[in-house]
């Protein structure tokens, strides 16, 4: 029941794989890759392309991991808007939203953002926006970044360093 995020590794007519991990690959069936019909699923879904899943089943016995792409399974994560800021009361200053992270700390928010270098990400409950560097994005090499993050997409991030 967990949602989880992962890059299209392979598509074929009776679904796809989804990179989870290092070694962690998951199958999501050609029914549960969408909510309505999909005339091309190699279309709609690249390898290479980021996707929010919703874990199905998981077997360690076996290593096998199944997934739902589906948008009413992975819905409780929504698009934000960009241009929305948190109330007042609710946002910390940034000198003590900075003093509060720390290396190794995994934080989550909203792309603002995406370059040829890396991607832009907004900070929940903060005036802070972050870098996540092409490079620290994923083990493997990044071929495509504008087709793996949207603006508003919701992301989570470990922080490797902060700037003062």
């Amino acid at each position: 029941g967990d949602l989880v995020g992962g890059y299209v590794k392979a598509i074929s007519s009776k679904g796809c794989f989804v990179s989870l991990g290092a070694d962690v690959d998951a199958r999501c069936v050609l029914k549960h890759l969408a909510d309505a019909f999909v005339s091309d699923p190699a279309d709609a879904f690249p390898p290479g392309k980021l996707v929010k899943c919703k874990v199905l089943s998981a077997s360690a016995a076996s290593g096998r991991v199944e997934v739902s792409l589906r948008p009413s399974h992975t819905a409780a994560e929504g698009v934000v808007d960009l241009n929305a800021r948190p109330a007042r009361p609710e946002q910390v200053p940034i000198e003590e939203s900075l003093a509060k992270l720390k290396e190794g700390d995994r934080v989550e928010g909203a792309v603002r953002r995406v370059e040829p270098y890396g991607v832009f990400v907004r900070l929940d409950g903060t005036a802070l926006s972050g870098l996540v560097h092409v490079s620290e994005i994923c083990e493997a090499k990044v071929e495509n970044i504008e087709a793996m993050f949207k603006a508003g997409e919701r992301v989570e991030c470990a922080v490797v360093g902060v700037d003062q």
